[in-house]
């Protein structure tokens, strides 16, 4: 029975994820939920809507981080479930979701509904999302009815008018629910459905609620309709304003609860630009004084921060005269508040009144009040004013603040929160510009150098910074005067964090400092510090002088950089030997590509968690999986990780197959922030996925990337390359891995199991070395380079996610397979326009023409022409050929051809009889050969996972009259009888996680039933009359 006769073999994964769900684990629970994604991929769209989605919905009752991950998928699974058409299958379960008791899954459900009733038809949408939010509104519990407040303001644009009254009777019903919980959803959604709803409406039946609920007894109702009163006022012309929405914002204004209060102080600005210029003039600037007067601190302090953005929206006609009159005595007030958070809110937005009120009225009025303020006890007081500084310095200069500026300074750079000297470090740069390089080096200089030795880091970081822009605004004299010594004399500190701030602040400074000054005074520096006893300090120094290296010449870099490097190389910390080789092979890498590569292999986990640790830190790594025949099944039994600083990690996940969950790799392969760089990695990640459940992410694909490029340059079908023609098309290197890579063919070719051999050879380890070296830095930088110039990335990642998933879903197997098809027949029906009045014949083909007849299936070549049906004929004849030649001069290529023996069983069915006979006959010469060499090829493994299909498709053609029939060898007899028994487990796997019907072929069946009168292996005999029993009893239909 061929693989394609049993279903769907990535059964397995999502079988392990679904006991997952049903774990007593939570963690595994919201593990499994969080996978759903590629689950939904693995069932197809059809089984996702028939089978996850219902066995979502009743797994709703779960702990509140589950439903929570839950909801959050749901919204984005309109794709998985088959598009827009299909969108309400997942209504349901999100309707459960929306009625729970925890708020934020509630939340959550709602927004992921809101997100999917956009995709829905206006049909689907009165036949399936209405029904659900009426559902909800009528709901027993105020989960649900609070839960369908958000969603009536997503469908009511797009339903016929007799739904819509519906949906306003619905709404005004739960504003006026018994439940405050209720009342208070209504009233935060109010100004949502205003924006939806027509004018006339409006009017009519939500501002009657709007009235309603600005007067209910609860101020947590009161205050959310506050925010509808911005949106209704927005939509509503100047005269409706003041007769519908000015009465209620009045009496919010001087509602007894301070938090109304606040919440019109907190949308005061945006209040003011939907009631437009008169009505703000002539009733909100009292209303704006009242609130800065307010008796809670917490509402002076949010209508203090509105003063700037009140005064600007101010109409310019009165804006000046309303300032000085109205606002400026509450602001003058308000600076001497005995609350800080009040005088801090203010002095966050006083000093932006200065361009507003022009120089002479900032002189007189503002500028004591700023001062005054500079002299405040709070620090983020005065934080706030210097944080301001440009706006004044804008209108009246710097020079009349600087006498009282000065010790306001000092005070908060010394403050004891570490945030306000963080703040002030931020900008001390516009300080020093603004007070002039002799009054900063005479009062501030010292602070600068202060904070290079601080005990909080953020600040030690952030000084660095301040130093680096300090040099680009007074220069580099400057900088070599007065900065530089004291930088230096810090790598001789006793602390070594103030050793690491040295390094740190070098790196800075060389940017600004440029190459002639860096090299004589801070990079000898730098190299004596390369022995220190810190490692943290040691890594950091080659860490700086990789960071230098464009800098140095080539002279200084070998008589110098080097003979440091070499010594951190082979360092005692590994971190230290990982900076140490990454700034060798940036600095000193040799223009040939080939490179030394440092192999080494990694069998224990403890290992392996430390590797993993230091390959996340990599932007950018290789990778490439050594497997006996590796794919789905074909097990991966060593997995590679290349760096572009020449180091090779072999991972022999053969003998220890806990290093991709317990030593860290998966961690690593589904990292979305480290690039891994592969080649055609189809077979590779679905040996991951199925064999250690690891989805590979954030991948670069050098051959994808390669037919992406052709694809440019005008080939519609280009074939896929050689990783040593890959090699060779993109930087020429092919030729330094050519005859390894024959040597290499050559075992694998006579050794089928080669890479399931151990201990690994050094042999072993520099073609598995080659495999994923070759194709970095030099292939990946061309390629990347190409596809971002010419704007092809979006393009190449799509294809390399479908890379990913063909060989793990089928779906995604059939679309990249109707993209080809589509592409073959219009290849081939230009070709037979092309050669219209001529004959054809194949020499007379280009490469385009020649691979869709490759790839045309002979049944489909008659429907276009018989001309074209004629060529297949000849290009399965010359194939043909070539295979009988191959039998005689290449014997053991043939049974790792993919696809060789499912082609010649089609071209069975051929109607010329001459291609027909010649393809039964090299069918069964190529079985007779595979099955005599097979027991040399395979001596050590003994699973049918490491056969390539052909070499399965032999084994299975045999046909034994009893377990030990003498007329078979008998490693070739027990493969058959392993390989029956797994094909007979794998139907029955089906049956507990595949389709409710089985499919299997009906030779496969009737072998099965000759099984019950033969002297077959017990076991086999058992698993076949059950498998036939199943059969029997549920009808099954053959494939």
């Amino acid at each position: 029975m061929a693989s394609s006769e049993t279903t769907d073999e990535s059964l397995y994964p999502i079988a392990v994820l679904i006991d997952e769900l049903r774990n007593e684990d939570v963690q595994l629970r919201l593990n499994s939920i969080k996978k759903l994604s590629t689950i939904a991929l693995a069932l197809g769209v059809e089984r996702t809507r028939s089978e996850l989605i219902p066995f979502l919905t009743d797994t709703i009752y779960d702990e509140d981080e589950v439903l929570l991950a839950l909801a959050e998928q749901l919204g984005n699974f309109t794709p998985l479930v088959g598009g827009p058409e299909y969108v309400h299958c997942l209504l349901p379960p999100l309707e459960s979701l929306a009625t729970v008791e925890e708020t934020v899954v509630r939340d959550k459900a709602v927004e992921s509904l809101r997100n999917i009733a956009t995709q829905h038809s206006p049909a689907d949408l009165e036949n399936h999302f209405v029904p659900l939010v009426k559902r909800l509104s009528a709901g027993d519990w105020f989960t649900s009815r609070t839960s369908a407040c958000g969603l009536f303001a997503v469908c009511y644009p797009r339903v016929s008018s007799s739904v819509k009254a519906e949906l306003r009777q619905h709404f005004r019903n739960l504003g006026g629910d018994d439940t405050p919980m209720v009342r208070r959803a209504a009233a935060g959604k109010l100004g949502d459905f205003a924006k939806a709803v027509e004018i006339e409406y409006l009017k009519s039946d939500l501002i009657p609620l709007f009235t309603a609920l600005a007067q209910d007894e609860q101020d947590s109702v009161r205050l959310l309709d506050v925010e509808a009163c911005v949106s209704i006022a927005s939509l509503l012309p100047p005269d409706d304003v003041e007769q519908y929405v000015m009465p209620t914002l009045r009496q919010a204004a001087d509602d007894k609860s301070w938090r109304v209060r606040y919440m019109v102080a907190d949308k005061f600005t945006e209040l003011q630009k939907a009631v437009g210029p008169e009505i703000t003039k002539t009733d909100l600037v009292p209303a704006f004084c009242s609130l800065l007067k307010d008796c809670e601190a917490e509402v002076r302090a949010a209508a203090s921060h509105k003063v700037k953005d009140f005064c600007q929206n101010l109409s310019p006609d009165v804006r000046e005269s309303v300032i000085m009159t109205n606002i400026l005595p509450c602001v003058k007030d308000l600076v001497s508040d005995a609350n800080q958070h009040v005088k801090s809110a203010l002095a966050s937005v006083i000093m932006g009144l200065s361009p507003i009120l022009g120089k002479d009225n900032t002189i007189e009025h503002l500028l004591p009040l700023f001062l005054t303020q500079l002299k405040d006890e709070c620090p983020e007081v005065r934080l706030n004013i210097i944080s301001n500084l440009d706006c004044v310095n804008e209108v009246i200069g710097i020079k009349q603040l600087s006498q009282s500026l000065l010790p306001a300074i000092v005070e908060l750079a010394e403050d004891t929160k570490w945030r306000v000297r963080l703040a002030i470090i931020e900008y001390m740069p516009l300080l020093a510009g603004q007070l002039g390089v002799d009054f900063f080096d005479e009062k501030l200089n010292s602070l600068c150098m202060t904070w290079l030795v601080d005990h909080v880091f953020a600040i030690r970081d952030a000084a660095t910074v301040n130093l680096k822009k300090l040099v680009e605004k007074f220069g580099v004299d400057w900088a070599q005067q007065t900065v530089i010594p004291k930088v230096l004399q810090m790598s001789r500190d006793t602390n070594y964090l103030h050793r690491l701030t040295c390094l740190f602040c070098i790196n800075l400074l060389s940017e600004a400092c440029g190459p002639e000054m860096t090299l004589k005074l801070m990079l000898p520096t730098i190299l004596n510090m390369a022995g220190d006893n810190v490692p943290n300090v040691r890594f950091n120094v080659a860490k700086s002088i990789l960071r230098l290296g464009k800098m140095l010449d080539q002279s200084v870099a070998q008589q110098q950089v080097k003979p440091v490097l070499d010594k951190l190389k082979a360092d005692s910390d590994i971190d230290v030997q990982y900076y140490a080789l990454e700034a060798i092979d940036d600095l000193l890498r040799p223009s040939s590509p080939a490179v030394y590569h440092q192999k080494e292999v990694i069998t224990e986990v403890p290992r392996c968690r430390q590797l993993v640790h230091v390959l996340q830190r990599e932007c950018i790594i290789s990778v490439a999986g050594e497997g006996v025949a590796l794919g789905r099944e074909g097990p991966l039994t060593l997995f590679l990780v290349g760096t572009f600083y020449g180091k090779v990690y072999a991972f022999d996940c053969l003998v220890n197959n806990e290093l991709f969950d317990k030593g860290g790799l998966r961690l690593l392969l589904e990292n979305t922030k480290v690039l891994k760089v592969a080649f055609s990695c189809c077979f590779l990640s679905a040996a991951l996925y199925t064999q250690f459940a690891v989805r590979l992410r954030n991948v670069f694909d050098t051959q994808i990337a390669h037919l992406v490029i052709r694809e440019l340059e005008g080939q519609k079908l280009p074939e896929r390359l050689t990783l040593f023609d890959i090699c060779q098309c993109y930087s020429g290197s092919g030729n330094n891995y050519g005859w390894r890579t024959d040597v290499k063919d050559m075992y694998l070719r006579r050794i089928g199991d080669y890479w399931s051999q151990r201990p690994l050879t050094c042999e072993m380890l520099e073609f598995a070395a080659d495999d994923v070296m070759s194709f970095i830095p030099e292939v990946y930088r061309r390629q990347s380079e190409f596809l971002e110039e010419h704007r092809l990335l979006p393009k190449f990642k799509a294809r390399v996610e479908e890379e990913i998933l063909v060989e793990i879903n089928q779906e995604v197997k059939n679309m990249r397979g109707e993209r080809i098809e589509a592409i073959v027949m219009g290849v081939l029906r230009d070709l037979d326009k092309q050669y219209k009045d001529k004959t054809m014949n194949l020499e007379e083909l280009s490469d385009d023409q020649l691979y869709a007849l490759h790839l045309l299936q002979y049944d489909d070549a008659s429907k276009i022409t018989p001309r074209i049906d004629k060529l297949k004929t000849d290009y399965i004849m010359n194939e043909m050929k070539a295979i009988e030649n191959d039998l005689y001069t290449d014997q053991v290529m043939i049974a790792g051809r993919n696809g060789l023996g499912d082609d010649l069983k089609t071209w069975e069915r051929h109607p010329d009889e001459n291609v027909k006979n010649k393809a039964r006959m090299l069918r069964q010469a190529i079985y007779t050969l595979i099955l005599k060499e097979i027991g040399r090829r395979y001596s050590g493994f003994s699973v049918p996972q490491v056969f390539t299909e052909l070499e399965k498709q032999a084994l299975r053609s045999v046909t034994p009259v009893s377990s030990s029939d003498l007329n078979f060898d008998p490693f070739v007899l027990g493969q058959h009888w392993i390989l029956v028994e797994h094909d007979i487990d794998q139907a029955l796997f089906n049956l507990r996680y595949g389709h409710p019907h089985i499919q299997i072929s009906k030779d496969f069946s009737n072998r099965l039933k000759t099984y019950e009168n033969l002297d077959v292996p017990e076991n086999i005999q058992m698993k076949a009359k059950l498998l036939l029993s199943i059969q029997s009893s549920k009808g099954t239909t053959y494939a």
